[in-house]
């Protein structure tokens, strides 16, 4: 007896339940067709791909009046982030057919090769209806991302100064992909530069000697004669022989025509801006300062744009001159260890006291493997040459110290220094 009452008691709460479920059918309004992307796709399986985005179409038939009505879509089982859209709140009459659009996102790292829920919904505060469509998710032949984009410089720089990004891209295609075009430009001042990534894999093939993602470097000098304001950094990657093209753009200021006059008069030269190193190992830059003020003056040195691939160091800290005579520092540089093979653009940045008077652009070449010692060979070649461009300084600096002797004796006016033809020189007069 006993048994059959709580056979009864579940029998009547099944029951209930079976009645709400029915209740929360609508009979006030019906789901009729459901269009993606120009194709009706109610009752089949829908074809897409990574990246693509869904323009959702769904017609409502009113079988009765209803109020606060509202229509979503959503794709279930994506990990990171709800896929998904709703309309607005619409009022339902009876004879009526309504059609509602919505817009979904189908992520680049949705899991490929699978099939996903497309879950349509009309509900209102007491009844829904809803129908199910099956998308079947696939990854495109040829699809490049640009997976992230570091700008180390920041968002803000003075004209004549050095903007310095690092573009992360990723392979999400089916393909792989071989002679990839990375360029970083500001197409308002008709600049710009670029570099290659020789090939990423696939995301099935990726492993510790091939990848499917890849960083490269990118240094872009904004002209010294831009003028103040808002300008758009365009980041794009070329791929699939041209076919394709990604881009990203970015909004940057620009502090225009700045002029830095600084108020010493210096000569700075430098024995190479380009050196070839082997990861783990490092290269020496010599930068050679000349006083021609009249009192001594202390200067500073230090690196811009190495901090990703390698450790750099200068020796001296601090290097005091006195007048009308000459010294040298050293950049030091060390690639690291898992350092990516390529070109690596940074930047020696010189002050004389708290000023900035002069930047040069460096380029590192990273090698996978130990300098050949023809390289070291060149890097040597490279140091007789700085120092033959230092005992030109010394030359010159000797006969104008003379020439500024011998105008004095005779009470003639000083006029600027020559830094004579043939050699490069970087000269400031104090004011």
């Amino acid at each position: 007896m006993k048994g059959v009452k709580t056979l009864s008691i579940l029998l009547v709460f099944f029951l209930g339940l079976v009645s709400l479920v029915i209740a929360a059918q609508s009979t006030d309004y019906n789901i009729t067709n459901i269009n993606v992307n120009g194709v009706d796709v109610l009752g089949k399986t829908f074809y897409v791909e990574r990246g693509d985005t869904l323009d959702v179409t769904v017609e409502l038939d009113g079988l009765d009046d209803q109020e606060d009505v509202r229509i979503k879509a959503w794709i279930e089982g994506y990990e990171y982030d709800d896929i998904e859209d709703r309309s607005g709140m619409f009022d339902v009459d009876n004879g009526t057919t309504y059609s509602k659009d919505l817009v979904l996102e189908i992520p680049d790292d949705l899991d490929s090769s699978e099939d996903y829920k497309l879950v349509i919904r009309a509900v209102d505060k007491y009844n829904y209806d809803e129908e199910e469509i099956t998308l079947r998710v696939k990854e495109a032949r040829h699809k490049l991302n640009i997976q992230d984009v570091i700008f180390r410089s920041g968002t803000s720089l003075e004209a004549g100064k050095t903007l310095f990004a690092t573009v992360w891209v990723e392979n999400v295609g089916s393909k792989q992909e071989e002679n990839i075009d990375v360029k970083l430009s500001i197409p308002a001042l008709g600049v710009s530069t670029r570099d290659k990534i020789d090939e990423l894999v696939t995301e099935e093939t990726d492993d510790d000697e091939d990848e499917d993602t890849r960083a490269i470097d990118l240094a872009l000098t904004v002209p010294s004669n831009a003028k103040s304001g808002k300008y758009d950094v365009v980041v794009s990657v070329e791929y699939n022989k041209g076919h394709d093209i990604e881009r990203e753009v970015f909004e940057f200021t620009v502090k225009g025509e700045i002029e830095v006059r600084p108020e010493v008069e210096t000569i700075i030269s430098i024995d190479t801006t380009s050196q070839t190193i082997a990861s783990g190992e490092g290269a020496v830059y010599k930068v050679m300062f000349a006083n021609l003020d009249t009192e001594s003056k202390t200067y500073s040195l230090e690196t811009v744009g190495v901090g990703t691939w390698a450790n750099s160091r200068v020796d001296p800290g601090f290097l005091t001159i006195r007048p009308g005579e000459s010294g040298e520092m050293y950049v030091y540089v060390s690639a690291f260890e898992n350092a990516q093979t390529g070109k690596h653009m940074f930047t020696a940045r010189v002050r004389s006291g708290d000023k900035v008077i002069k930047e040069i652009n460096l380029e590192a070449n990273v090698s996978g493997s130990s300098v050949s010692a023809n390289s070291w060979d060149q890097v040597r070649k490279g140091l007789e040459i700085g120092f033959a461009v230092l005992l030109v300084v010394l030359v010159i600096l000797g006969i104008i110290l003379a020439a500024s002797k011998f105008k004095r004796d005779r009470g003639i006016t000083e006029e600027e220094p020559s830094t004579g033809e043939g050699q490069t020189y970087y000269y400031y007069p104090s004011y």
